[in-house]
């Protein structure tokens, strides 16, 4: 070939293989541009605010509680308010008197005197009389739903009783002249509505408690529901004492 075959095919060898084979410029001037197209990581990382870091790692998260919360509602999940029934209003002493006197000359209510005692080695102190609507196997649920006005009005006439303080008493009942028998708390099994019921303390001229007045004095202080007297009409405060 000629000198001038030779500088054609030397072109042409240079231009298939001089992109695969570069030179040592070249090769510094492709790092130089990789460097300005592509950040170091220290800059990028210091370039995204720590909010948007810790906002990202939430999303990311969120699922897993929301995964979670199913279980919850299909009853996996702890709760007091589940094991609850639905709660009762307290009942008030006037309130549960004057049901007592409506009950009292009625037909077909049983009548079941009510004593305390503070404990099973104790004897049992009279405290006053139930009225409940229905049948004598209402009776224990009767006094048990009034357990607690029974309890309070045993401690203010008795002094052994008012000397436990805020301890629990004892409560029972009995129908005719029969023994007491004694009601616990897991008794009251009687919902409100289910029958009328009433209680009437014995009187206690001391706090005027369930006491009968006439002209500004008592006229009746014996075993409230056993005597014959009417309650004279007449109002009365929140604690149930007539004036």
């Amino acid at each position: 070939p000629t000198g001038r075959d030779r500088k054609a095919r030397a072109a042409e060898s240079h231009r298939h293989t001089g992109p695969m084979l570069a030179s040592p410029r070249r090769m510094a001037l492709a790092l130089a541009a990789t460097a300005l197209v592509v950040a170091p990581a220290s800059a990028w990382m210091t370039a995204v605010p720590p909010s948007t870091l810790l906002a990202r790692r939430s999303c990311a998260a969120a699922p897993a509680r929301l995964r979670a919360t199913p279980l919850a509602l299909a009853g996996f999940a702890k709760g007091k308010a589940a094991a609850k029934g639905p709660k009762r209003s307290p009942l008030k002493a006037k309130k549960q008197w004057d049901r007592f006197t409506d009950l009292k000359g009625k037909e077909g209510v049983v009548l079941a005197e009510v004593a305390t005692r503070k404990d099973p080695q104790s004897e049992w102190l009279p405290v006053g009389t139930v009225a409940v609507e229905g049948t004598e196997a209402l009776a224990a649920a009767a006094v048990a739903r009034q357990r607690a006005l029974i309890a309070e009005h045993g401690k203010r006439l008795h002094l052994p009783l008012k000397q436990v303080g805020k301890a629990p008493v004892q409560v029972g009942f009995r129908l005719g002249e029969g023994a007491f028998s004694p009601v616990g708390k897991g008794e009251d099994t009687m919902e409100d509505g289910t029958a009328e019921i009433g209680f009437e303390g014995t009187a206690d001229p001391a706090s005027g408690y369930y006491c009968h007045y006439k002209d500004g004095r008592i006229v009746q202080s014996g075993s409230a529901g056993m005597g014959d007297e009417a309650r004279p009409a007449g109002a009365a405060d929140s604690k149930g004492v007539i004036g």
